[in-house]
């Protein structure tokens, strides 16, 4: 069990090298964590206006609460 442990980790670091000597990939890989940070700020964003827009959702419910008759 173990030498296969081994020569499965040995695939996976040969892969590993081959990936990380490749430009195009070095390159696509730096492409997609910009477009990973930009996404992320985007998200902190909407989530902040998603916050905003609840606790202005909770004070017209609370206004609707108060105007209510019975």
């Amino acid at each position: 069990m173990t030498r296969l442990n081994v020569i499965l980790l040995a695939i996976i670091a040969t892969f590993l090298c081959f990936a990380c000597s490749n430009p195009e990939v070095e390159n696509e890989i730096r492409q997609l964590e910009s477009k990973k940070v930009e996404l992320e700020g985007q998200i902190q964003a909407l989530q902040v206006q998603v916050d905003s827009l609840q606790k202005e959702n909770k004070k017209m419910q609370d206004k609707l609460s108060a105007l209510d008759m019975n």
